[in-house]
């Protein structure tokens, strides 16, 4: 459990939070199914990863794979 929050790490989340929304919607109005599971992965994420650096990574991650998995599905 976390003793003591830090406020880059609650800042990144807010930022990442809200693109994984935009990738969500997007996804979803546009049936865009890569968008929108990477929206939905950015939005967990902010949950479950509590190291910046790793978080930082994951979110580049996701938000880089529709754009780069989207030639091949």
């Amino acid at each position: 459990m976390l003793t003591e929050l830090d406020p880059l790490l609650l800042f990144a989340n807010i930022v990442i939070g809200s693109i994984g929304t935009g990738y969500f919607i997007y996804g979803k109005r546009q049936s865009h199914l890569l968008a929108f599971l990477a929206g939905i992965g950015l939005i967990a994420l902010t949950f479950v990863v509590t190291d910046l650096g790793w978080l930082c990574l994951w979110a580049m991650l996701l938000m880089a794979a529709p754009k780069l998995l989207g030639q091949y599905f």
